[in-house]
This record gives structure tokens, sequence and C-alpha cells, in this order.
């Protein structure tokens, strides 16, 4: 309800500003993990049955029905493999200059799939320090203005801001666990894709002989 969000803005904003980059971490935190869920899905980089097909009409030196094949397929993997296959076939090139090439298709190839981490690590970091940042700035004002009321100390007021400065480390650690998991996660994943890349690029360059148009 309504009543409950302007409750919750109500707290949050205790915590004085140093939430509102915590808040906007959360934001883009849950913006990243969301947008990747996506293009995970979109992409399914790691559906990778066509491979072995591939590589069976290529040792058939059927060159042309696998490039056919693999022209239909979406993701990294496929793209690093069409670019082999086509560069095996230009007998123009030199083998480090076509393993350099393929390299290059690979690191472009996995760019869209590395977008964002380094911001995910960066929410994962730096978060839980605002949170801290937060904390001490409002324990320095609790025990300021405990020091300059002359009466008879308030243990209410004090609890009061020291309970408003430990908001900040809570918001703090809310962002960055997700954020730190999903960096993890998704680093994971990001790797094992580059293995299947690296892996199907090989698979492919071992078969220069069938490929190639050199006679």
């Amino acid at each position: 309800s309504m009543n409950n969000f302007s409750d919750n803005m109500a707290l949050l904003m205790k915590g004085g500003v140093v939430m509102v980059p915590i808040v906007l971490l959360s934001i883009y935190t849950l913006w990243v993990i969301v947008l990747k869920i996506i293009q995970f899905n979109l992409v399914k980089p790691l559906r990778l049955k066509y491979v072995s097909s591939v590589i069976a009409l290529l040792k058939n030196g059927e060159v042309e029905r696998a490039k056919k094949l693999i022209a239909d397929q979406k993701g990294p993997v496929a793209r690093v493999m069409e670019v082999t296959i086509n560069l095996l076939q230009d007998e123009k090139l030199s083998k480090e200059r076509m393993e350099s090439e393929v390299e290059r298709v690979g690191a472009t190839e996995m760019r869209q799939l590395e977008s964002h981490l380094r911001g995910l690590e960066m929410s994962g970091t730096i978060s839980p320090l605002l949170g801290l940042l937060g904390t001490v700035i409002g324990m320095v004002k609790a025990f300021g203005q405990l020091a300059a009321s002359s009466a008879q100390a308030n243990p209410a007021s004090l609890a009061n801001g020291i309970w408003e400065a430990l908001i900040t480390t809570v918001g703090g650690l809310v962002v960055a666990v997700p954020a730190v998991a999903a960096f993890y996660i998704i680093d994971g994943y990001v790797e094992k894709v580059r293995g299947a890349m690296r892996d199907s690029a090989t698979q492919v360059l071992l078969l220069e002989k069938q490929i190639s148009s050199k006679k």
C-alpha cells in the first residue's frame, strides 16, 4: 500500500544523504540482473547441440552444408565457428593472421555477454563501503548531539541516533549481497561460453585440410 511505501521511504531517508547512492546502486543492480536474464534467454549461448553436427559435416567435406547449418544459430560460439570456416577457405591468410583474427572476433562477440559485469562488481564493492560511511557519519552526529546537550544524557535519543546510523549499513549490505552473487554467477556462465568458443574454434582449425580450398 501507499502508506507502507511512504513509511519505508521515510525509514530509508533516515539513513541520511548516503542512502541516495545506495538506492541508485540497488536500482542499477536489479536492472543489470534483469537485463542479463533477458539477454541469455534470447541468445542461449550454451545451447550447443549444433557444434557436433557442424564438425561431422566438415569432416565429410560438406563445408557449404556446415556453413548453412551454422548461419541459423545464435551466439558467440556459432559466430566464431563461422568466421573460422570462412578464414580457412581464404588461401591468402597465414596461420598467425588467421588465429589472431579468430581471437579478435571472439573477443568482440564476448563483449556483449560481458557488458555491465564490471558495474555489478563495483556495486558489490562500493555499496557496503557507502553503508559503513553512512553509519560512521550517523554515529558522529549522534555522539556530537550527546556531547552538545549539557543536560543529562538521554539514552532513548542516543539509541535513536545509532539506530538511524545503522540503517545505511543494512542498506549497503542488502545491495552488495545480490550484486556479488550475480557477478559470480554471470561471470562463471560467461567463462563457460568462452571455453566452448575456444574449443569449437580449435576443432574447426584442426579440420583445415577438409575446409581449405588449397589443393
